[in-house]
């Protein structure tokens, strides 16, 4: 009798019990917010604040972080505060889309509906209401991949 079979097995059992669930959690993550996390795609870090607009950059995009469906709330001390414009720049400062009242419009030529956040995008956010120590920029979109990222500005 062949021992091959019975070693196909028990490699097989291996994998799917052990091996996989430590690829699983290396590659995807617990949603913790560390790498390969599904709640925070977006890696944003605040490049500039004036009185009415901050800049963000995005250090990383995962998952092709979706613009489409996403919304973008300004909030202070728990109080919304009105965002009046969103522009997003690609990396070589094209400007790729606008969101004015929560509606997307792309630029540059793009046909799709859908666009990818990618790392080195910037982000200018313009209120009316100003900026002050402490607001947050909610980032929340109807993706499946795309879970609520706040930065504090």
């Amino acid at each position: 009798m062949s021992l091959l079979p019975i070693v196909i097995v028990v490699m097989v059992v291996l994998f799917v019990v052990i091996i996989g669930p430590i690829l699983f959690v290396l590659i995807i993550g617990f949603g913790d917010g560390g790498p390969g996390t599904i709640s925070t795609p977006l890696g944003i870090v605040v490049q500039d604040r004036g009185l009415d607009s901050v800049t963000l950059l995005i250090s990383y995009a995962q998952y092709g972080a979706k613009v489409d469906g996403t919304q973008i709330s300004l909030i202070h001390e728990g109080t919304p505060k009105e965002v009046n414009e969103v522009r997003v720049y690609s990396a070589t400062a094209t400007l790729v889309a606008t969101n004015s009242n929560g509606i997307w419009t792309y630029h540059s030529g793009m046909s799709a509906s859908i666009l990818d956040f990618q790392a080195g995008y910037s982000i200018v956010v313009t209120s009316a209401d100003g900026f002050s120590s402490g607001d947050r920029i909610i980032f929340t979109s109807s993706h499946d991949a795309f879970g609520p990222t706040t930065v504090t500005v």
